[in-house]
């Protein structure tokens, strides 16, 4: 469980159709086919991380059903649940969010593999 400060805004966990700011949400991060199931809110590119304007990022290192309620049932906190009982969490600090994201881009996760030539950014 996080605390979620008044004011504070989240973003990330991969495609979504709600807007980009997804305080009062509770959201899956699991891939699923929306064809299939629409009452569900799975998403065609998840991605277990979680981005907080007061400068700080949460990843997730895990191919688990995620479950994040983002100040929803409880306005001033995020639970987050995993369907896994082994889970590695990765904090990124900023100190504000443009440096959080800078700090994730240049982690091994999205470096170049000698296998697969450029990552999924772009970059060599």
């Amino acid at each position: 469980m996080l605390r979620a400060a008044p004011g504070e805004h989240f973003y990330g966990l991969g495609e979504r159709f709600t807007g980009p700011d997804l305080r009062g949400s509770v959201l899956d991060a699991w891939t699923e086919d929306r064809e299939v199931h629409p009452e569900r809110m799975g998403s065609y590119v998840a991605t277990p991380f979680l981005l907080s304007s007061r400068g700080y990022g949460i990843l997730l290192d895990t191919s688990a059903r995620s479950r994040f309620d983002i100040a929803s049932t409880n306005h001033s906190c995020v639970v987050i649940d995993t369907d896994t009982v082994a889970l590695r969490v990765i904090v990124i600090e900023g100190p504000d969010p443009k440096r959080v994201l800078e700090r994730r881009a240049s982690s091994s996760a999205c470096r170049r593999s000698p296998r697969h030539g450029r990552s999924a950014s772009g970059r060599t």
